[in-house]
């Protein structure tokens, strides 16, 4: 069976492109926010202001899943999400690995809103810093806002270790 689930999620509104998405932009869910965890979590890495990198707690397969909640008062022709992702840890190459992407039409006078969804499967042979890291990025010239929040899981991230090697 699974080994390992780990949530998280964004905890605040960010408008606009994220190369990559910051460490202090994303929190771990809990039971109370609709994110339940199981067994050793990710490592997330950095400080304020620099990016965000998730690091592993032990090798496996691992599926990485983003969902993303995306609002625009007019149209965005795309929005990517993409994974990027490091073999040789937090200060290695990041390579992008899976690309998720959204458009927005506007079809009223209000905001529209639309969802992207990205996921990925991973052979992770090392954990920890100096092992294989993940990185989020968003590509998002229309300047749509991704949706956050502290108390419900609009746009999150899901960490499941399925099984060894």
């Amino acid at each position: 069976g699974v080994k390992n689930v780990d949530v998280w999620h964004i905890n605040t509104n960010f408008t606009g492109s994220a190369a990559p998405i910051h460490y202090n932009t994303f929190t771990r869910g809990t039971t109370s926010s609709g994110g339940a965890n199981l067994g050793t979590g990710m490592t997330l890495n950095g400080s304020s202001g620099q990016p965000g990198i998730f690091t592993f707690p032990s090798t496996g397969i691992w599926r990485v899943e983003a969902k993303w909640d995306l609002e625009l008062n007019g149209d965005a022709r795309y929005i990517f999400t993409e994974f990027q992702v490091s073999t040789s840890g937090t200060t290695g190459t990041f390579t992008g690995k899976s690309l998720g992407k959204a458009f927005i039409q506007q079809t009223q006078s209000a905001s529209t809103h639309t969802s992207c969804y990205d996921s990925i499967f991973l052979d992770v042979t090392t954990s920890g810093t100096s092992g294989t890291a993940i990185q989020i990025e968003i590509s998002n010239p229309g300047s749509a806002t991704i949706n956050g929040g502290t108390t419900s899981m609009l746009s999150y991230l899901v960490f499941t270790r399925l099984g060894d090697t």
